[in-house]
């Protein structure tokens, strides 16, 4: 885990050192499938501590399912080359 939040962490111009503005949808496309895997861990631990309750038993499988298609999507989205915003997403990383 160390290893890969060190990469994830590193600024931008160490990463990609080339990068100019004709990678704005490739960087685009990143921070938004970014913002959507913090959310969805975010809403995975209120859901993990619900169905410790046995109230998000049903919800854990729906968001489950909605990862599953929105990731789904958002892939058959970028491979055609066009923009895609994941719903309910926090948006942490502009």
């Amino acid at each position: 885990m160390t290893t890969s939040l060190s990469v994830t962490c590193r600024p931008r111009a160490k990463c990609r050192p080339g990068a100019d503005d004709g990678h704005r949808f490739i960087d685009n496309a990143g921070r938004e499938a970014l913002n959507f895997g913090i959310s969805i861990a975010i809403y995975g631990l209120v859901v993990l501590v619900a169905s410790l309750m046995l109230v998000g038993i049903p919800l854990l499988v729906v968001g489950v399912i909605a990862w599953v298609v929105l990731a789904s999507l958002a892939a058959d989205k970028a491979s055609q080359g066009q923009a895609y915003r994941y719903p309910l997403t926090i948006r942490l990383v502009r």
